[in-house]
């Protein structure tokens, strides 16, 4: 029961203490109650301040799936799909068994049951940098790359690039 209900069953007994409330929907201050409110009245003096709370707390929402078809999914998965994943699983149940459940349902549904485990996706290894070499000339890496730089009206250059790796410093050539 919320606060909200809680206090609206205070103000409803408030009047059943005085004895004010004659059944006729007229209250401790002395008024008739409006449409509404008459028929909260009546259900709490029905079944007391649990009358006041909505109708369909507690049940099961509009999506709920029903107990038997959850049961024949376990069922189907421990028996003839053991070790399909949720995707591939809820395909076949379409299928072959005609049970329109979405992958992600399965999934939760396995889950719940205890036929599938939640693996989470491995962060990748950071790949530690190496140290610099500590001088100008002692690691050079070069790359060339075969192009028309000069659009077609030329003939196919080769651009060689090379890095100095202790400075970063970049020397490039073109040639034929």
């Amino acid at each position: 029961m919320s606060e909200k209900e809680r206090e609206g069953a205070g103000s409803f007994g408030a009047g059943e203490a005085k004895g004010d409330n004659d059944g006729g929907g007229d209250t401790a201050v002395g008024y008739k109650l409006p449409a509404m409110l008459a028929g909260r009245y009546r259900r709490y003096e029905e079944r007391g301040a649990q009358g006041l709370t909505h109708g369909l707390r507690g049940g099961g929402g509009n999506r709920l799936m029903a107990a038997e078809v959850r049961e024949r999914i376990a069922e189907l998965y421990r028996g003839r799909y053991e070790g399909f994943g949720p995707v591939l699983f809820g395909e076949k149940l379409e299928a072959t068994h005609e049970i329109s459940v979405d992958h992600e349902t399965v999934r939760r549904l396995l889950i719940k049951e205890g036929l599938w485990r939640v693996t989470r996706k491995r962060k990748k290894r950071h790949k530690a940098w190496r140290a610099r070499r500590g001088h100008f000339g002692e690691l050079v890496q070069m790359d060339g790359s075969h192009h028309l730089w000069f659009e077609i009206r030329g003939k196919m250059y080769c651009l060689m690039v090379m890095i100095d790796d202790a400075t970063g410093i970049r020397m490039s050539l073109l040639s034929e």
